[in-house]
């Protein structure tokens, strides 16, 4: 059997990173096909906010400061950035978005190559004996090319084909890079300590501000400060950059305390399900598998700690990493569970649970080489690999064919919209944006860029298009209880709110635990049978739950209950008033009610309209 004894290792070096190299080419080569052949260019979904940046680009009005404004929970600066420079050179074409996704995915793997050559030399090269470990040189190759096919995995199909996602593999980078620099810090010289620190700490930025969650590195890397004692002096300020960045996300977002609210209303079951779906999703949606490498994970970290006691700066960081995938994915439960715990396997959630499976695989790894029989048992992980592995992509590949499908049927909508407003499908429009009005405003704004290949949109047909329209003021009959206000819109800063934030009367005054009702009373000279629809916009926080909206008579009875869609920019609602349970008599009047007092419960109104024809 041929092998590669330590110093073959060690004195080779180049081989292995050779190996790593070529591990990447087929999967990388295979996501690139994927791509061409199954990824759709159109806007889909959360995409459609970066309108907002073309709009204020367009009108000379965009700062660097508008890249960190939240997004639901997540401050995404870094992705944002990227996704409107690359729209601006792209004219929008957001099949670009996923050829940097995937080239952000491979350099995270030459990051995670580094730290997995790293180990491999380290673990091969000692033992507790102080001799020398032999393993077999195919052992070593195959063992990378399965890290390679794992972290590659078309399994976060949703990372590949949808541009948005650009913020995962960022994310990704950000932790990879603090593992990788803190274990280069532990074994590099002096001179290079300064930097390699410097480098984690641009890593736990990345993955704070790309997906929420990742605030949690911050904590969970403390372990790699003392894997030598020339790095304890550098804790003090990774845990100042880490209070820099609770402070920054306070600030900007306002949602630290959500998690605890969360907590208190969280079905036990929902949460645990969700957890182990998402685990299992390295592989397949199962709890069972998810389970297994759960039980299975904590019981290698315990041996490797044991086997390894004297020399943790073998196995610490993928210790770490692990803890960390398990750690995000309690976060991600807290905040997703109560969707459902099928919730957990969706498919963005895979590019870290891959991670968690690598971990488990190179501590699996480790310890094989310090056992006794260990070709036998690397054999038998290398067997394991190579069923589990293949299994994950055949899974997921049907899952590829229907995503191109539903995101081939919301290009079909588009066009048809931007082709043939006549001939729009009300059913079909809804999956290309939910407000047809705000989507017309989005439109308008590609337009004016020439982005996505839109043309202009055509005239309107239909009869409404033939009718004079004009809007009435609905006039400043407002009467506010609770801790609604005018301005009341959530901000960071007064000065970056709009005209239309100033104006409109809101919720949210100090946090989001404000309650309070608006009422707003349509007054006209005219009578409101004259009128056919009552317009206005409207925002809210990410969570609409206890939030209401509804039309009351002069008697102050409910003619009308609005269903509100959650809004985090302004959405313009329109009501039919031949809709309403009403007898045509007196005066009208929206209430807007805020009984919420948990994380992004709030809501702001701007002033109504009444709209008529002639």
């Amino acid at each position: 059997m041929p092998e590669i004894i330590s110093e073959k290792v060690s004195g080779n070096k180049s081989n292995l990173w050779l190996i790593i190299t070529l591990a990447a080419v087929i999967p990388s080569a295979l996501v690139f096909a994927l791509i061409v052949s199954y990824g759709v260019n159109v806007p889909f979904g959360d995409q459609w906010e970066l309108v907002s940046y073309f709009e204020k680009g367009l009108a000379g009005e965009l700062t660097l400061l508008d890249f960190w404004n939240p997004h639901n929970e997540h401050i995404t600066p870094f992705s944002l950035y990227i996704q409107y420079h690359l729209a601006e050179l792209t004219n929008w074409n957001t099949k670009y978005e996923m050829f940097v996704s995937l080239g952000l995915a491979i350099l995270n793997y030459f990051i995670l190559g580094y730290l997995l050559r790293s180990t491999i030399i380290s673990s091969v090269n000692s033992n507790n004996q102080k001799t020398k470990t032999n393993v077999a040189t195919y052992s070593i190759a195959l063992f990378v090319f399965l890290i390679a096919f794992e972290f590659l995995s078309i399994n976060q199909l949703e990372n590949w084909l949808w541009g948005w996602q650009i913020q995962w593999f960022v994310h990704v980078m950000g932790i990879l890079l603090v593992f990788s620099s803190l274990t280069f810090a532990a074994q590099g010289k002096q001179v290079i300590h300064n930097l390699a620190v410097v480098a984690a700490i641009v890593g736990g930025a990345l993955a704070t501000f790309s997906l929420a969650q990742g605030i949690l590195v911050w904590i969970i890397a403390i372990p790699m400060f003392f894997m030598g004692k020339h790095l304890r002096k550098y804790l003090v300020p990774w845990l100042g950059c880490f209070v820099i960045s609770v402070l920054m996300y306070q600030s900007n977002n306002g949602h630290t305390v959500s998690i605890f609210e969360r907590l208190e209303v969280m079905d036990t079951t929902q949460f645990f399900s969700f957890i182990l779906i998402y685990l299992g999703g390295a592989i397949n949606q199962g709890e069972v598998f998810g389970g297994v490498l759960l039980t299975l994970s904590i019981l290698t970290v315990v041996i490797a700690l044991v086997l390894y006691k004297h020399n943790l700066k073998v196995v610490m960081p993928w210790i770490l990493l692990g803890t960390y995938i398990v750690a995000a994915g309690v976060i991600i439960s807290i905040g997703r569970s109560h969707l459902g715990s099928y919730m957990g396997g969706s498919s963005r959630y895979a590019s870290l649970s891959n991670l968690a499976f690598i971990s488990l695989m190179v501590l699996l790894f480790c310890i094989f080489l310090r056992l006794r029989y260990r070709q036998i048992f690397i054999n038998s992980l290398l067997l394991a690999g190579l069923v589990l592995i293949p299994l994950s992509w055949y899974q997921s590949f049907p899952g590829v064919k229907g995503y191109h499908g539903h995101m081939n049927f919301i290009r079909t909508c588009l066009n048809n919209y931007s082709s043939s407003y006549s001939s729009i499908n009300e059913a079909c429009l809804q999956h290309v944006y939910p407000n047809k009005a705000l989507l017309s405003q989005k439109i308008s704004v590609l337009q004016q860029l020439g982005y996505a290949n839109l043309g202009a949109l055509p005239q309107q047909t239909n009869a409404r298009a033939n009718r004079k329209v004009h809007l009435i003021s609905a006039g400043e009959n407002v009467t506010i209880t609770g801790k609604a206000k005018k301005s009341g819109v959530y901000h960071t800063d007064i000065n970056t709110l709009s005209q239309k934030d100033l104006n409109a009367y809101g919720t949210w005054v100090d946090a989001d635990a404000d309650t309070g009702r608006i009422d707003w009373k349509l007054t006209t000279d005219e009578a409101m049978t004259s009128f056919e629809v009552i317009a206005f916009d409207y925002r809210t926080g990410p969570s609409i739950e206890k939030l209401h909206v509804s039309i009351l008579d002069d008697n102050e009875i409910t003619v009308y209950e609005f269903q509100l869609q959650e809004a985090t920019s302004w959405k313009q609602a329109n009501i039919n008033i031949s809709d309403l349970n009403w007898n045509g008599k007196g005066m009208l009047s929206i209430r807007i009610v805020d009984n919420g007092s948990q994380w992004g419960q709030w809501i702001a109104i701007a002033e109504p309209k009444l709209e008529s024809t002639f």
